[in-house]
């Protein structure tokens, strides 16, 4: 080990102690030191610090391209969220909007129901009569007397008295 003095001997002694560099009996000796001298144990912490500092990686032009990259990736994550909130909680419409849309349908609802009015013709044209008397046969009407058994039940189920 080198020597040194004063100060300079007792960091360098901190030092080899934490690296275990010290011998077994420079070792005992240390130890006893730091039970009695408050320098020594912050001789000790001092070097622990010191060789933390030197262990740790200097940050590389990587990691703070990384840094910079994860910041802004962060950032414009952010700005979506607060722009769909923003979509989310503004009112789709507005009252001069809402009552044009109304119109709007209303006048499509209409011509949507117009095809009923020319039912009758069309119904006409597709069988091929022209007497309004047959069409109206158009649709059969078939009601035959059976000999099957209704039970009761359905019966009161589906009158419009409801009981008898």
């Amino acid at each position: 080990m080198k020597s040194f003095s004063g100060e300079n001997e007792l960091h360098w002694t901190a030092a080899c102690y934490v690296l275990g560099e010290l011998s077994a009996e420079e070792m005992t000796r240390f130890e006893a030191r730091l039970l009695e001298d408050h320098a020594a144990r912050e001789a000790v912490v001092e070097s622990v610090i010191l060789l933390q500092a030197a262990v740790r990686p200097k940050p590389t032009v990587v990691s703070v391209r990384r840094k910079r990259i994860t910041t802004f990736l962060a950032a414009v994550v952010a700005i979506c969220v607060l722009v769909g909130v923003g979509v989310f909680l503004v009112p789709n419409s507005t009252e001069s909007a809402d009552a044009g849309r109304a119109q709007k349908n209303v006048v499509r609802a209409a011509a949507n129901d117009e095809w009923i009015l020319d039912l009758p013709e069309l119904l006409e044209v597709q069988a091929g009569v022209e007497d309004a008397d047959a069409a109206d046969s158009l649709v059969p009407v078939v009601v035959e007397e059976t000999d099957a058994d209704i039970p009761s039940w359905l019966i009161l189920a589906t009158s419009k008295e409801g009981t008898s």
